[in-house]
């Protein structure tokens, strides 16, 4: 069907291809009677992450929302589906420092994916990191702190120590640290960073260069 073609697209990284396809989708399955209510919320919910990856925060948030809370509806709080519409939610509501839905949808994924795909799965970890970064808006660094140790011991055992993935969660971890005033374990965490980026070096003067400004 459609819909299966538009997340193949999707999966593919094939963003304007899966965008027509999901509209066509969704088009389909609001005119067809009988059409079950969560294969819709299926559609908008890949309506949204297109858009969420484009930035089109405003128009991604109400089929995000809508799928979310048909999905929690219909198949309970538990499901995978639940967990990605509400990551994306809480990521477009930390954008617009609307810090408290930012982390009561984050707090659903959490909830999500944790049950969904184990306590150690690398979409765990993006969600601690996420709210960290909400405990950092909140001007709340010790909670954040502590996320982003949860986060990167979960990136470590997903990914190996050493891999260049593993960075980012410790200058996460690191710029925390640095608000914390804990600027020797800040330094660490950054020095760690340099050698996994260094393993790899190759487009990777961003992530260099992020370790650069913490470190100073």
């Amino acid at each position: 069907c459609i819909q299966s073609i538009s997340d193949s697209f999707l999966r593919g990284g094939h963003y304007t291809q899966a965008h027509d396809a999901v509209v066509e989708a969704l088009r389909l399955r609001e005119a067809i009677p009988g059409v079950p209510e969560e294969d819709i919320a299926d559609s908008m919910l890949t309506l949204g992450t297109i858009l969420f990856a484009w930035r089109e925060y405003d128009n991604a948030l109400p089929y995000l929302e809508r799928a979310c809370t048909t999905h929690m509806r219909i198949r309970g709080k538990f499901h995978i589906s639940v967990g990605s519409s509400s990551y994306l939610l809480g990521g477009i509501y930390e954008s617009m420092q609307d810090y408290d839905k930012a982390m009561a949808r984050l707090k659903d994924s959490l909830t999500a994916r944790k049950s969904a795909l184990g306590e150690d799965h690398i979409d765990v970890a993006k969600v601690l990191t996420l709210i960290g970064k909400v405990h950092n808006d909140l001007g709340e660094p010790d909670s954040a702190v502590l996320c982003f140790e949860e986060a990167l011991e979960i990136a470590k055992k997903f990914h190996g120590p050493d891999n260049e993935d593993v960075a980012e969660y410790l200058l996460d971890l690191a710029a925390a640290l640095v608000s914390e005033e804990e600027t020797e374990k800040a330094k660490a965490c950054v020095d760690e960073a340099l050698r996994a980026l260094k393993m790899k070096p190759i487009n990777n003067h961003v992530g260099v260069a992020k370790c650069s400004s913490i470190k100073a």
